[in-house]
């Protein structure tokens, strides 16, 4: 529910004041595919990719972007624990086209650039950054 009301009171402010504006709301890989054990998780994560939906096509009107990034295999505290609950990090890596884990700063940059007049044609998109997941 915090992207929802978050997303709600920025697009509230950037309509008052006139403005156009860019929302990247961060979901999961795990939508795509599932996680054992995260079955919660998985749940909230498809929520955002809703509403991310919802609401680009919503906010167009006001010159406002909604987009998501699904972040997967991501080297985080996260992703080491996920490593441990599978039979190996290995195997998990493994799954990956890329063979490694990707670096925050490499999630970093997608939303940066969707957040930017660069990223002027995209919206409502789910764009996944998970090495080929």
């Amino acid at each position: 529910m915090g992207v929802f009301f978050t997303s709600q009171a920025v697009c509230k402010e950037l309509i008052e004041a006139n403005l156009p504006g860019s929302i990247v709301n961060v979901s999961s890989t795990s939508v795509l595919r599932g996680i054992e054990g995260l079955s919660a998780y998985t749940a909230s994560k498809a929520g955002v990719d809703g509403i991310t939906k919802c609401m680009a096509k919503d906010m167009s009107e006001h010159n406002i972007r909604v987009n998501n990034v699904q972040p997967g295999g991501i080297a985080t505290e996260m992703a080491s624990k996920l490593g441990k609950s599978m039979n190996s990090a290995v195997s998990w890596i493994s799954q990956l086209a890329t063979k490694r884990l990707g670096q925050p700063q490499e999630v970093a940059e997608i939303i940066t650039f969707l957040a930017s007049n660069r990223a002027s044609y995209i919206n409502g998109a789910l764009i996944p950054v998970s090495g080929g997941y």
